[in-house]
């Protein structure tokens, strides 16, 4: 099984983003691409790296625009036959996305988090 590699993540999203995607062959069993999640949105601990303003505002629109192209990204993998995992998820909200996205797989730090989200999955859907 062949994986489809990180690096190559940006440049499928803008192939796909510039409408050339679909002329790209594609010799990856599996597409696993980043997801935009809550840790992401509102970090709970400050980084290593001391990163200005300027800079994180930056990184926050790239990852909102990805995020927004996301969906389209993965029906279109799914639509070619390529199954698609979004990583990393830690969070009920991220689980429930990632499910109502229907993607095929879940990368997680915290699998007893994702068993008990499955377990208890009716409560959320109601959130």
């Amino acid at each position: 099984m062949t994986f489809f590699p990180a690096v190559s993540v940006a440049s499928s999203f803008l192939l796909f983003f510039t409408g050339l995607l679909p002329f790209m062959s594609m010799d990856f069993d599996v597409y696993s691409c980043p997801k935009y999640t809550v840790e992401m949105k509102n970090p709970r601990r400050e980084t290593p790296i001391k990163l200005n303003a300027c800079v994180k505002f930056i990184a926050k629109c790239c990852f909102s625009c990805f995020e927004c192209v996301n969906f389209l990204l993965i029906k279109h993998m799914q639509a070619r036959g390529i199954p698609v995992i979004q990583w990393v998820l830690n969070d009920p909200i991220d689980f429930k996305e990632a499910i109502n996205n229907k993607v095929n797989g879940i990368m997680t730090d915290s699998p007893t988090a994702l068993i008990k989200y499955l377990e208890d999955k009716d409560k959320y859907l109601q959130v």
